[in-house]
């Protein structure tokens, strides 16, 4: 009862299980009892990042780099609590100290030209992307934000033609039809856009992106009262994003003035 190791490793294990309650306890613990044990708190962080604990996050694994302050996980995890966090210059350097460490690692870059769009920086993120893919061409996710980084630029056929291409090349998930129904939308093709994103839905209702996306394009179109609902059942999800959870507070809030929701 009295080892952090133990308890360290039973925490892996429950991870590993997904019985993260178990885990997040064990793993508190191995902190508590040997401080500077960085993989206890560094690994608590990721489980309060799962459960949108971001601030909890990004001080568990600020805790966790003062002891191991070269560590390339700890980094890239720490870079991830940052950039949940909407801190994207953070983010950004964190990622930039874990290569550094970690060499040419395509998940840290792809992390990195993900910190990079969210800054508009839509040319350095799809150089890192290309770099990604032509290691990693099945990688679904990188392929994905490829077409978002090259709508972002304001190359929209381009993105529209690349989304379709990658529907032909991979096994999609919510984010390749997500990507392709906003770049649809912002070309004015409104029903081939709402198609892509009701298959984002079919393929996963429980996918929080894919939730917010369509909750969003049926508020824009019009048909508020499904907005809302979809709106109530993002804030229910797991794994979503501050800036996300906060703007659509916002936005059911201010249906909820105008009338819906009420019984």
């Amino acid at each position: 009862k009295r080892s952090a190791a133990a308890h360290y490793h039973l925490g892996l294990i429950h991870m590993d299980e997904r019985r993260f309650a178990l885990a997040r306890k064990h793993l508190r613990r191995a902190g508590e009892l040997e401080p500077n044990l960085f993989g206890a708190w560094s690994n608590l962080g990721v489980l309060y990042m799962r459960n949108g604990e971001d601030a909890a996050a990004v001080k568990s694994l600020e805790h966790a780099l003062g002891k191991a302050p070269t560590d390339a996980r700890v980094l890239s995890n720490l870079g991830s609590a940052w950039l949940r966090r909407g801190r994207w210059s953070s983010a950004i350097d964190a990622y930039e100290r874990a290569l550094k460490q970690a060499g040419e690692h395509g998940t840290l870059r792809y992390n990195m030209a993900l910190a990079l769009a969210e800054r508009h920086e839509y040319a350095e993120a799809t150089e890192l992307l290309e770099q990604v893919l032509a290691n990693r061409p099945g990688f679904v996710l990188g392929r994905a934000l490829r077409v978002a980084c090259l709508q972002g630029a304001g190359r929209l056929a381009v993105a529209i033609a690349q989304g379709r291409k990658d529907l032909t090349l991979i096994t999609a998930k919510p984010e390749t039809y997500v990507v392709l129904g906003r770049a649809l939308l912002a070309d004015g093709k409104v029903e081939a856009g709402m198609e892509q994103l009701q298959a984002a839905i079919d393929l996963d209702e429980q996918h929080p992106i894919a939730v917010m996306t369509w909750a969003e394009a049926l508020d824009a179109s019009g048909r508020r009262k499904e907005a809302f609902v979809w709106y109530q059942r993002f804030l229910k999800l797991e794994d979503r994003r501050f800036e996300d959870t906060r703007r659509i507070r916002r936005r059911l809030r201010t249906l909820k003035k105008s009338g819906l929701g009420k019984s």
